[in-house]
């Protein structure tokens, strides 16, 4: 079977994994990064952060990738058409490719979130068949009766993602991950990993966090990339790490984003869990 398969290239590789499990049962893959071509990442990266045209400028990126891909599933000819969480294939380009009589199905894997969320869900409701890595989320419920979307987690690669011998633990706290400038997400990332207390030694990894130096000077300090890694490079540095991070979205905070909630957040982890919890579990001693 031929497939058309698009999702963003984040760090980790995770298009990576999932097109070689479709091709190691024979199925032909096209792959398409819903991040866009080379030059629609410079567009958008150059203007967004010109004043007042930051959103006029990503809606332009969007059709431009959303373009792309008609293109390019024009050109696969695919049977079957796969989007995994693509805020910027916009609905109309999925409904053109579905008036082709192609099959869709749309793999939400994370929360929609920003002002790209009403895309995704209209995306997704567009396609044949939905799949969901949390079938509980307020956002499926409403949309779909219980039994007309499938559940499906996310699952790494054991050949990728595996210990390293010999392999020291150089830093306390590592983050991995995207500061996305148009979204409450990105700020939120900052803050908290700015208000990690000096002592302990954080290495951060994240494309677009170059955005968020001029508003948190101490974040360039911790950065060690701003460009997303290679599958080996987040083995390592997840092997070099006694503790990673996982700072989803905006949306988990109860309530809302509020910044006295994130330090209130802060201040009960790394005050509360590193000396507590997981010194006594790990046997590690952050004092040191």
């Amino acid at each position: 079977m031929r497939i058309h398969y698009t999702t963003p290239a984040w760090h980790g590789g995770f298009q990576k994994f999932f097109g070689d499990a479709l091709r190691s049962l024979g199925h032909e893959i096209t792959y398409f990064d819903d991040n866009g071509e080379k030059s629609h990442k410079w567009f958008r990266r150059i203007f967004t952060r010109v004043p007042h045209l930051q959103y006029a400028a990503d809606d332009q990126f969007r059709k431009m990738v959303s373009h792309a891909w008609l293109r390019s599933v024009s050109r696969a000819k695919p049977d079957l058409v796969i989007l995994e969480h693509t805020p910027n294939i916009l609905p109309w380009a999925i409904q053109a490719v579905k008036k082709e009589g192609r099959t869709i199905f749309y793999w939400i894997d994370s929360p929609p979130a920003g002002s790209q969320a009403k895309d995704v869900l209209s995306g997704m409701l567009i396609a044949d068949k939905v799949f969901t890595v949390d079938r509980a989320r307020e956002y499926m419920t409403n949309l779909f009766p219980p039994n007309t979307f499938n559940h499906l987690p996310l699952a790494g690669d054991q050949n990728a993602f595996r210990p390293l011998p010999e392999v020291s633990k150089e830093y306390d706290v590592v983050y991995v991950g995207s500061f996305s400038p148009q979204t409450g997400d990105g700020v939120m990332r900052a803050e908290i990993i700015t208000r990690i207390p000096e002592k302990y030694k954080v290495a951060v990894f994240g494309n677009d966090i170059d955005y968020w130096f001029k508003h948190y000077p101490k974040l360039k300090e911790r950065t060690l990339s701003v460009k997303p890694l290679s599958v080996e490079g987040v083995n390592e540095v997840y092997n070099k790490a006694k503790i990673v991070l996982g700072i989803y979205n905006v949306n988990d905070f109860t309530g809302g984003f509020k910044a006295s909630r994130v330090k209130g957040f802060v201040d009960q982890v790394f005050e509360k869990v590193f000396k507590g919890l997981i010194s006594q579990i790990f046997g590690w001693n952050f004092d040191n």
